[in-house]
């Protein structure tokens, strides 16, 4: 059961500075997905220079796993430590020391939460005295021995996305305003509002997910409905500006569904950085402005979506 999540992560997700000798900021230059990570930086005064989130709670006799990407110089550590109400620590679990280089890499720290404790901290440090810069992005807690399977922001790839249309209705790839990246998918509603949508067999039935995903608005006054069959999703009207629509369903279907809602005439509607995840999952910080994380779409083949990083080109359309 998702027993935290941050939803407004305000640049920094409540993630601090380990150490008043170093120090942490957003970062748009440096990010796994979306537009930001964690920057960190240490002053070589002391060792355990880092960031630190130390507000999850955590239920008992638990295993629990942390993970997060990071990039930069020098070397770090992660610890997944169980604290008491009154913040002291408990029992702490240390990952391996990381070499960072100019690529990002995956940390994870592992633990049977069993002393009683009632909140988590997970600490990303230097294991020696070190002056260094590094960015930390898709940081999670989830429960179990291990970091689930984690691709350019979820849980796992999307692949062959398939798309439905009919009358005049329309699914394009549209490189003129997508969030980041290259594109952002376009569904456009013919005069008489009929029916389009890009579609995945990536749930299993009677699994609760959380979907989030970013949209907005050209034309028209048109609905976006997400999820599994409706009204087992989240159904809302985007604005002119991009943002991030987030919310949790039950799986009736294995399909997962991005569609026009309503059937209204000549509508434009713009979608990116899509993601859907299973409950489980604990907690999670991507550093950006807004709530969740973010799997970005790409195309393959014609009329088809796989997912392997930023839109590109694909539904038969050239150039892109």
């Amino acid at each position: 059961m998702l027993s935290y999540y941050n939803a407004d992560m305000e640049g920094t997700n409540n993630w601090g500075q380990r150490t008043s000798s170093s120090s942490i900021s957003p970062d748009t230059t440096q990010h796994l997905e979306g537009l930001q990570s964690l920057k960190v930086v240490t002053s070589n005064t002391q060792t355990g220079e880092g960031c630190e989130e130390s507000s999850v709670s955590i239920d008992p006799s638990t295993q629990y796993t942390a993970s997060a990407y990071v990039k930069g110089s020098g070397t770090v550590q992660m610890n997944l430590v169980e604290r008491d109400v009154n913040t002291v620590a408990l029992n702490s679990n240390t990952s391996s020391v990381l070499t960072l280089t100019g690529s990002w890499q995956r940390i994870t720290a592992t633990g049977l939460f069993n002393h009683g404790g009632v909140k988590a901290s997970i600490i990303i440090s230097t294991p020696t005295q070190q002056g260094i810069t590094f960015y930390v992005d898709e940081a999670q807690l989830e429960v179990g021995p291990s970091a689930l399977g984690w691709t350019q922001g979820g849980q796992a790839h999307f692949a062959n996305w398939g798309n439905n249309t009919t009358g005049a209705s329309s699914i394009t790839l549209d490189a003129a305003t997508p969030l980041d990246g290259s594109n952002a998918i376009k569904l456009t509603t013919d005069s008489s509002g009929s029916f389009c949508q890009i579609y995945q067999s990536v749930l299993t039935v009677g699994k609760r997910y959380k979907i989030s995903l970013y949209a907005k608005k050209g034309t028209g006054g048109e609905s976006i409905f997400a999820g599994a069959n409706q009204p087992n999703g989240i159904d809302f009207t985007p604005t002119s500006t991009y943002a991030q629509y987030t919310g949790y369903f039950t799986a009736d279907v294995s399909a997962l569904q991005i569609k026009r809602a309503d059937g209204v005439a000549n509508s434009e509607l713009y979608i990116d950085d899509v993601n859907v995840e299973e409950v489980p999952l604990i907690s999670e910080w991507d550093f950006e402005a807004n709530p969740g994380f973010l799997v970005d779409m790409v195309t393959s083949s014609a009329n088809n979506l796989t997912n392997n990083g930023n839109i590109t080109a694909g539904l038969g359309i050239s150039g892109l």
